[in-house]
């Protein structure tokens, strides 16, 4: 992957950065990021832990994307890793397309700055990098997810997104492979069952107004409340766990058409 940091340099450095504000990224919107000087040691620490782990990079359950993206590794280095400053919470990381085609990944590190001393700083880069990263891979590899994803029509968009977020999801789920988290704890049966319940109603829902709010209520919000999400996570665990990666596989080639019907038979 390359990594574009000019931005975050000169704010550490005390410079101006309101001249990036053109930059392509900043379309949607561009915010002046605190600098005082706390703020400021947090986004060094960040940018360090950041720069270290893209160097090194290699995904939570490689083995999975060995069969699921079998070039990946080509891939990485069209992927541009971009650290900046000036995006509002809560993008601390995005994926977007410049109109050249190529892929960045973008990590605002003022929004970062939050995680500093507060978790495993290492795990949660890992844990991004791998999810946002399969976000970009699923969209190589499955025919169409993209363009559903922006689709009018309510049900298509559904199976497209809750697609994408269970694989990006699993692969990454607390940045540890599939045979070392335990799926059946209390706690993760207890969102498999909410998930399933919020997902047939979301499915059986026709009124324009609450399909928009399904919509947001499913991949955004807290990370256990986002029942798309979650349903699409656990569903792919439980084949994951009677099938192993072939039956990841399986599903995956299938694609994202129905996916989410297929989440609570």
């Amino acid at each position: 992957m390359k990594i574009y940091d000019r931005i975050v340099a000169e704010y550490l450095k005390n410079h101006e950065i309101r001249s990036f504000s053109g930059e392509w990224f900043y379309r949607d919107f561009f915010v002046e990021p605190k600098a005082d000087a706390q703020t400021k040691q947090r986004v060094r620490i960040v940018y360090d832990a950041l720069c270290g782990k893209i160097a090194d990079f290699v995904p939570t359950n490689y083995r999975i994307w060995d069969e699921l993206f079998p070039e990946w590794r080509e891939m990485l280095n069209d992927i541009s890793v971009d650290l900046i400053v000036g995006f509002p919470e809560p993008y601390d990381a995005t994926v977007k397309y410049h109109e050249d085609g190529t892929c960045h990944i973008i990590f605002d590190l003022v929004c970062w700055a939050r995680y500093v001393g507060h978790c495993n700083l290492s795990e949660v880069v890992q844990n991004l990098l791998t999810h946002e990263i399969c976000h970009v891979l699923n969209h190589h590899y499955i025919k169409n997810l993209a363009a559903d994803e922006e689709s009018e029509d309510y049900l298509t968009q559904l199976d497209a997104l809750s697609f994408d977020e269970a694989f990006a999801h699993l692969l990454s789920y607390q940045s540890r492979d599939r045979d070392m988290v335990d799926w059946q704890e209390e706690k993760m049966c207890k969102i498999r069952e909410q998930s399933k319940v919020r997902m047939k109603e979301a499915l059986a829902e026709t009124d324009p107004q609450r399909q928009k709010r399904n919509l947001s209520e499913a991949f955004c919000g807290k990370y256990d409340e986002k029942f798309a999400c979650m349903c699409g996570m656990l569903y792919l665990s439980e084949l994951w766990s009677r099938g192993g990666i072939p039956a990841l596989k399986e599903a995956f080639e299938k694609g994202h058409r129905g996916f989410a019907a297929d989440t609570v038979r």
